[in-house]
């Protein structure tokens, strides 16, 4: 019987993906994180309500976006009953 490790090869490949992903999206994240702290700087130094409102908008839209990412995170520990890299 042959050993075939196609199947693993195939795990490999998806995690490597799913990793590729984590990590652009970690950036993209960091990168509009520092675009709205600029413009919270701005709006603060210009007294400007409208302008606050705004960068409370954006940083309310980056929140909901991490927690739906956190979500699916957690969803995939829930069913295999992985942890996090604290084995918490």
């Amino acid at each position: 019987m042959a050993i075939s490790v196609a199947k693993l090869q195939a795990s490999v490949t998806r995690l490597e993906t799913d990793v590729d992903a984590l990590l652009d999206l970690t950036a993209a994240t960091q990168t509009q994180l520092e675009q709205v702290s600029a413009q919270l700087a701005a709006a603060i130094a210009a007294n400007d309500p409208a302008a606050l409102k705004a960068v409370q908008d954006a940083i309310d839209g980056i929140a909901d976006h991490l927690d739906i990412e956190s979500a699916k995170v957690e969803a995939v520990e829930a069913a295999t009953g992985a942890t996090g890299a604290t084995g918490a």
